[in-house]
């Protein structure tokens, strides 16, 4: 069931790992409202490979039926307070629209995010209303784009029948409210911290209740769909480093050999240390470019290097322990240095959660549409006219254009 559930998180449509993964149905005296939500549980669950399994009665298009009348169902106050704060403000229950527009703002880079508020703003006014939001959202949730032929029956399936809680969160739910680019970016910022918390709360604590090391470690590649001999590798090097080792010495005044065991005790790690580092990899384009510019000078990256480059690129302090576990999993020689193409390419998915694999596509498509549809609608004419002289150029020279992508 595992193995069946990673596939279906790889390679499934939005569509269906959230009708997968939900659990819950609102329905109405009259059936005429019925809607499927997830839970912030339930989300977690369908982006985490190899984590719980989907309970064997609430699988594809099985539900906890939960009546009412109200326009967006929400948790009761009790079963909020056991939420993070975003979900909590969210009202605790997640309706297809939510989940497509957190999968957006999943996959969304921090240096892309003012384009991707723009894209909701679509008279460019500088703030976004409740007819924007819902026109754009409208357009992510259709399935042309991102899923050919279908995308009729996606719409059906999935049609609006109550009011969505982000929308009543950043709106009101009369409506009445705007959003502004620093309520966007916040939201965004606030998301991703809970999320994080989440799937944080899900390791395994030691001593204090701070998760493990180790544990951690392999939370940082869980997205990376490494070959999974090269996984239990990783895994042994891990366990090895914290197991108890047998050591041989001899005793200077008998010269007997003694033997006697050590052991390095995993430091644990806090939730603030996981943010920070995540902190750190929010600039994985620039720690790129500072990799880049040591290899130009036939360097190595050592331990000593990436501290010095959290510090300097992005302002980050990064606890020893933490430098040490990330060389354990990307210094596969074990020479002291760090095969950074793959660190860079494992911490990119980790970021995004593995969302750019085929069935996630569809978001950056349809992202790609608005964007093309933004540009027809307000690109100033002089813009137009020099991007379609790039494309004819390219064209001239055999290239194919992918201005519009």
């Amino acid at each position: 069931m595992m193995e069946y559930e990673n596939k279906l998180r790889l390679h499934s449509n939005p569509d269906k790992v959230f009708r997968y993964f939900a659990t819950v149905q609102a329905v109405t005296d009259d059936d005429r409202a019925n809607e499927v939500y997830m839970t912030p549980n339930d989300l977690i669950r369908s982006l985490t490979p190899g984590g719980d399994l989907q309970p064997s009665n609430l699988q594809l298009d099985q539900y906890k039926k939960i009546k009412t009348e109200r326009k967006a169902l929400k948790m009761s106050k009790k079963d909020l307070s056991k939420l993070e704060p975003t979900f909590q403000n969210l009202g605790g229950y997640i309706n297809f629209e939510d989940y497509m527009f957190i999968l957006m703002l999943l996959t969304t880079p921090r240096r892309n995010f003012e384009i991707a508020f723009r894209m909701f703003d679509l008279d460019g006014n500088g703030v976004v209303d409740s007819a924007e939001f819902e026109k754009v959202t409208e357009t992510i949730m259709k399935g042309k784009v991102f899923n050919p032929g279908k995308g009729n029956t996606v719409v059906k399936r999935h049609r609006k029948k109550r009011q969505s809680n982000i929308s009543a969160f950043f709106f009101g739910e009369d409506k009445s409210r705007s959003l502004s680019s620093q309520d966007f970016t916040k939201f965004q910022e606030e998301l991703q911290k809970d999320i994080l918390k989440m799937e944080y709360d899900l390791l395994e604590k030691g001593e204090n209740e701070i998760a493990k090391m180790k544990d951690f470690g392999m939370m940082l590649i869980e997205h990376a769909r490494m070959d999974p001999d090269k996984t239990k590798k990783i895994r042994k090097r891990l366990n090895k480093f914290y197991k108890k080792k047998k050591v041989k010495t001899v005793n200077e005044e008998t010269g007997e050999e003694e033997i006697h065991f050590e052991q390095r005790i995993d430091p644990g790690i806090h939730f603030d240390e996981v943010l920070n580092f995540f902190n750190f990899i929010k600039s994985i384009h620039e720690i790129e470019i500072a990799f880049t510019f040591f290899a130009m000078a036939g360097k190595e990256v050592n331990e000593e290097m990436m501290t010095s480059i959290a510090k300097t690129v992005c302002g980050v302090d990064l606890k020893p322990e933490l430098v040490e576990m990330i060389f354990l999993i990307f210094d596969e020689d074990g020479n002291g240095t760090l095969s950074h193409k793959e660190f860079i390419d494992v911490m990119k998915k980790r970021l995004i959660r593995g969302l750019d694999s085929k069935r996630e596509l569809g978001v950056w498509n349809k992202f790609s549409a608005l964007s093309v549809c933004g540009y027809e609608a307000f690109a100033p004419e002089s813009v137009k006219v020099f991007a379609e002289t790039v494309k004819s150029g390219m064209s001239q020279e055999g290239s194919t254009s992918s201005f519009g992508d």
